[in-house]
């Protein structure tokens, strides 16, 4: 899982620790959040409160891994590509 979390921001052995720290806390938040929803299907009295919390610890980490992703570059328009396409090709 703390791959997958990391794998969009590049090499992941570059990235600084503290990145690595939130991936590997992303990861440990969703197993506990699976943990606690596999236990209200097995009918086990769970801490809704606990529950909520560990979701929305989940969020904010993936969000904030979400936020450092890199911009793909911007390239020509489609239309900027097939003008300079013929403008080579009338050369």
């Amino acid at each position: 899982m703390v791959v997958a979390y990391l794998a969009p921001l590049g090499d992941i052995d570059s990235l600084p620790a503290d990145v690595i720290a939130l991936g590997r806390s992303a990861a440990a938040l969703a197993m506990k959040s699976e943990q606690m929803q596999a236990q209200i299907v097995e009918g086990v009295k769970v801490n809704h409160d606990d529950l909520a919390r560990t979701a929305n610890a989940l969020s904010r980490a993936l969000s904030t891994l979400r936020r450092l992703r890199t911009a793909p570059t911007k390239g020509p328009s489609l239309i900027e590509a097939i003008a300079a396409r013929h403008r080579k090709e009338a050369e």
